[in-house]
């Protein structure tokens, strides 16, 4: 079919291996808009050797705005399906609010990784300058553009984007950087440490223990504020709850 989200999750989940550029084609015809459509079939152009094709794909990607990989979809789908198989609302919710699988991470992670060995490989600083910049964009798109809603789409974002930066000259401006690579390192650095204090990870024992302390509309409105703000700020959340209690 030509529905986005089926097209997304076909290729995420690897489905169909040998049809994978052909529906990575597809998601990109429907969802043109979609940076990830973009990062996708940027993978399967380095896979097939077409370096230009596949540079010209992640620039198009990160000069979008929308970056949807569908998890709230996915979490919907999911505990619709928990409430169908009996089980209840709070349950549903956090089966599907946290553990959400995101497949397409370790794609991504694949094509930035071809990336950064063109970007080693490259004949002329010029170029090689061109690619660290490219992939540190890719990251911050990940950590801070519209895929920032789940904290391991930050790290991996933030992993990225500090990887090429440390290819760059640390003291560099460019129009492509908020600021020279040095300042950013510090910043992603920062930024992590935050992201580890704010949250102990959705598989966390800390944070099922945290949920069990509070009455079930509590923890259904903090599971409500993960799909809608982000763990981030609904675990800044849940612990001025429990510091309050």
């Amino acid at each position: 079919g030509d529905d986005p989200m089926v097209q997304f999750l076909v290729i995420s989940n690897n489905l169909f291996p040998d049809q994978r550029r052909e529906w990575a084609a597809r998601f990109v015809a429907s969802d043109p808009d979609n940076a990830l459509g973009a990062y996708l079939m940027a993978r399967e152009h380095l896979d097939a050797g077409e370096t230009d094709a596949a540079i010209a794909e992640l620039r198009r990607g990160v000069g979008l705005n929308k970056f949807n990989d569908f998890s709230k979809e996915s979490m919907f789908a999911m505990e619709t399906m928990a409430l169908e198989l009996g089980e209840s609302v709070l349950e549903g919710k956090m089966r599907s609010t946290l553990g959400l699988p995101v497949p397409w991470i370790s794609q991504l992670r694949e094509t930035t990784e071809q990336l950064m060995s063109l970007q080693r490989e490259a004949t002329s600083p010029n170029r090689a300058e061109e690619l660290a910049l490219l992939g540190a964009a890719i990251g911050n798109d990940l950590s801070q553009g519209a895929g920032d809603h789940m904290v391991i789409n930050r790290l991996v974002g933030l992993s990225v984007e500090r990887r090429f930066l440390q290819q760059l000259d640390p003291t560099i401006e460019s129009p492509f950087l908020s600021d020279t690579p040095r300042a950013l390192l510090a910043d992603i650095e920062a930024e992590k440490q935050r992201i580890q204090k704010g949250t102990g990870g959705v598989d966390s024992p800390s944070l099922l223990e945290a949920l069990e302390r509070l009455s079930e509309p509590m923890a259904n409105h903090y599971l409500d504020r993960v799909r809608s703000l982000g763990a981030l700020e609904a675990n800044a959340w849940l612990q001025n709850v429990l510091e309050a209690q």
